[in-house]
């Protein structure tokens, strides 16, 4: 465990000693105050109120940037807000998004609802998948993406290449380049917006050999686009329902945490044992009827200690990784960048899955050592 541990660190020993980590409930960068590194945080809520000079990598419930940040900004959240300066590129995924500031560079956004307020600007090119999307702010380059529906009240320097539900080209609104959208619906282009180019509908009528050779090309970059997109969505709600796990249960969070430390192996075999065994043994007892409802009971409970299992692992691997640079972290901090570290492991090709499915099982089996043990202590104070 330790080789693993040590393995990991590698891949972010490069960066660590020029980053700042900061994890809790309510994080405030002050107005008056300058972080000369990166920023990585995790909180409820986070503001950046004064300046990052560097990236900004980021998650928690609410974000709001009203400073200054003089890299990239990489962010999870449930609603990010930005009114300040993004010198760099952004990369966010929320429930909604809401841009009045100022993006040096490109932004990629992933969302349920995205706004740019007309007091926005985005230096260079912006790719939304979103539900809705409203563009009233200026975007020095393309606009590119899918969406549900579009609206369109704002500059565009460049060409504007979506697909699209629905689509409203409003009368403040001026796209100096092509307008090529694919949709089953005609665009709403009124009067008195100014597209400079061409306008290109694409409605794909293909003839039936057409669609058969083109179906499985089709399907294959829909999964691709799913499988991202369910990444984003996981990594996500993994960080929500994580920092609410902490915010509730600190002390079981970090008590779990460390019995990966202090008993690896029995927590990869008592997980594997749990994963086979528990599913097994709630058929059995539904079999009988009565039991039913108990194995109802036990099911939900087994799901709900698989998907913390991954939680309380990225709480391992956070706080493993801080100990190993001689110091000590919040939960918050270290679900953070655990959190992170399991997203790219996931990434790599092949051995991805078997390493999400080893994380399962360590964690797995650290709940139910923890849940043991805790329920022994409360029996001992109950005879005393």
């Amino acid at each position: 465990m330790r080789t693993f541990i040590i393995c990991l660190s590698a891949m972010v020993s490069l960066s660590v000693h020029a980053t700042q980590f900061r994890g809790g409930d309510n994080i405030v960068v002050r107005s008056d105050e300058v972080i000369e590194d990166d920023l990585f945080a995790g909180a409820q809520r986070l503001t950046i109120l004064g300046t990052v000079d560097g990236d900004l990598i980021a998650g928690g419930k609410n974000i709001d940037v009203d400073g200054e940040v003089w890299g990239d900004m990489i962010a999870g959240a449930e609603i990010i807000s930005i009114t300040g300066r993004i010198d760099d590129d952004i990369r966010v995924a929320a429930r909604e998004i809401v841009n009045s500031g100022t993006v040096g560079s490109n932004a990629l956004c992933f969302c349920q609802n995205l706004r740019l307020t007309g007091q926005s600007q985005i230096g260079r090119d912006l790719t939304v998948y979103a539900g809705e999307a409203l563009i009233e702010g200026d975007i020095g380059g393309t606009l590119s993406g899918a969406t549900s529906s579009m609206r369109i009240a704002g500059r565009i320097s460049g060409d504007v290449e979506i697909s699209t539900g629905s689509l409203l080209i409003l009368p403040s609104s001026e796209i100096m380049g092509d307008l090529i959208y694919t949709s089953s619906k005609q665009a709403e282009i009124l009067e008195g917006s100014q597209v400079r180019g061409q306008v290109v509908h694409r409605v794909k009528e293909k003839t039936p050999i057409e669609c058969r050779v083109s179906k499985f090309r089709q399907l294959g970059k829909i999964l691709h686009w799913l499988k991202w997109m369910f990444r984003i969505v996981h990594f996500v709600a993994l960080l929500i329902v994580g920092l609410v796990f902490v915010a509730l249960a600190t002390t079981l969070s970090k008590d779990t945490a460390d019995t990966i430390r202090n008993s690896p192996w029995r927590c990869l075999g008592l997980g594997l044992l749990a994963l086979i065994v528990v599913p097994l043994a709630v058929f059995i007892v539904s079999l009988t009827g009565i039991g039913i409802p108990l194995g109802i009971i036990a099911m939900f409970l087994y799901l709900i200690f698989l998907y913390l299992s991954s939680i309380v692992f990225a709480i391992f691997i956070g706080r493993s990784l801080f100990r190993l640079f001689g110091g000590e972290t919040s939960s918050y901090l270290a679900l953070i960048i655990g959190i992170i570290c399991l997203f790219f492991l996931a990434l790599i090709p092949y051995a991805g899955w078997v390493i999400h499915f080893v994380v399962i099982l360590f964690g797995f089996g650290a709940i139910l050592l923890t849940v043991h043990r805790k329920r022994k202590e409360l029996r001992k104070k109950e005879v005393v």
